[in-house]
């Protein structure tokens, strides 16, 4: 059935971000939580939603109810479109706000049905052709209506959702497993490098304890996706997940290191540390680092990430230079606790990273059944 047959539209605001709040009467959808923080379904009782700071902004507004639809009409990418069904909402009052296309179906449909089917490959692939800009992709009310739901007996839908509901209560505690071993990590660095676990502790330089080499970008008219000479990495975009993920080869390289080098970013955001999985070429946006202690010194970079924000220079895109990085101060214990240190979290890191693993297998195979289910 079309789109736009199917649904009726309601009204949305336009409050910015900075005008919600932690508290209040009102709850209010906000597009950047529809396409980041938010699954396929919201559960209005059980979910953290931000409150509009000031009602009185609010000019006839549409309150949502069990079952409506809410679209995310803009986005920097092709997640436009991303979308949540609302669950289990009896009197909560809940608006949608900036950048959303809030909608009410006029038949029944399963709860949760249409939160799955709207986040389908299947659905999403009709939206592409009406998607419009370059930095920014929106999509209109109007190109959305053009689309088609298909739907199967309520029977039938009931059978697909309790699939996958039970799918994403297991996602959503893999998550939850893989939040809490993070926070615990960086409970045990603030431990061990705050409190000085061990002994032989003294402040020196980064440059008195490692070897810093920094990037330099080779000539552009040497880049290549040909695997024509070595990967190159150029900053964040070339990082996944704390590895190196190079997209482009340079047939030039300019600064190199080798697997098993520390990986600094030098460009905003200042301070992200990743491991080099293999012999890279080094950009201007990073850095490498080596240490008689790598691993040790990989942790303790870790857990200063944040401190370069005290020296980084420069208004819209910061930096720090190679003399930053040499007179960067930190604490470092003898060696025998140096190594006690590395191995530790090196073995809590494996740990946390198996959990990463299950939990993207998870995603992997409930993406995959939302691309089978809805065929």
């Amino acid at each position: 059935m079309l789109f736009s047959d199917l649904f009726a539209y309601l009204s949305n605001n336009t409050l910015s971000r900075a005008e919600l709040s932690n508290s209040g009467k009102v709850r209010n959808i906000h597009y950047g939580d529809v396409l980041i923080k938010y699954g396929e379904v919201i559960d209005i009782e059980h979910t953290e939603i931000p409150y509009v700071a000031d009602v009185s902004r609010l000019r006839k507004p549409d309150y949502l109810s069990t079952g409506d639809v809410v679209i995310a009409d803009t986005a920097e990418d092709d997640t436009v479109g991303k979308a949540v069904e609302i669950i289990n909402n009896s009197s909560i009052a809940v608006v949608s706000g900036l950048h959303t296309i809030p909608c009410r179906p006029k038949e029944r449909f399963v709860p949760s049905y249409l939160g799955y089917y709207v986040n389908s490959a299947p659905f999403h692939t009709q939206l592409h052709p009406y998607m419009q800009g370059i930095k920014v992709t929106s999509i209109s009310k109007g190109n959305i209506g053009k689309t088609y739901i298909s739907s199967p007996d309520l029977e039938e839908q009931q059978k697909i959702t309790s699939l996958l509901n039970l799918l994403s209560s297991r996602i959503e505690k893999q998550r939850q497993l893989v939040e809490a071993l993070k926070s615990y990590k960086r409970g045990l660095l603030k431990h061990i490098f705050d409190d000085h676990y061990g002994s032989g502790w003294h402040e020196v330089s980064l440059g008195e304890i490692s070897q810093i080499t920094m990037g330099q970008s080779p000539d552009s008219a040497s880049y290549n996706i040909d695997q024509i000479g070595l990967p190159l990495v150029q900053g964040n975009a070339d990082i996944t997940d704390g590895i190196t993920t190079p997209q482009r080869y340079t047939s030039a390289p300019t600064k190199i290191c080798d697997a098993g080098s520390i990986i600094l970013s030098v460009r905003a955001p200042v301070g992200s540390v990743s491991w080099a999985n293999q012999r890279l070429c080094l950009g201007r946006g990073v850095c490498a680092i080596t240490a008689q202690n790598t691993k040790f010194l990989y942790q303790l970079l870790i857990h200063h990430q944040d401190d370069w924000k005290r020296i980084e220079q420069g208004g819209t895109f910061t930096a720090i230079s190679g003399d930053d990085i040499s007179s960067f101060k930190v604490s470092v214990p003898n060696k025998d606790t140096q190594s006690t240190i590395s191995f530790f979290l090196s073995k809590y890191d494996a740990m946390e990273q198996r959990e990463e693993n299950v939990l993207r297998v998870l995603q992997r195979q409930k993406a995959a059944l939302l691309q089978q289910l809805f065929i």
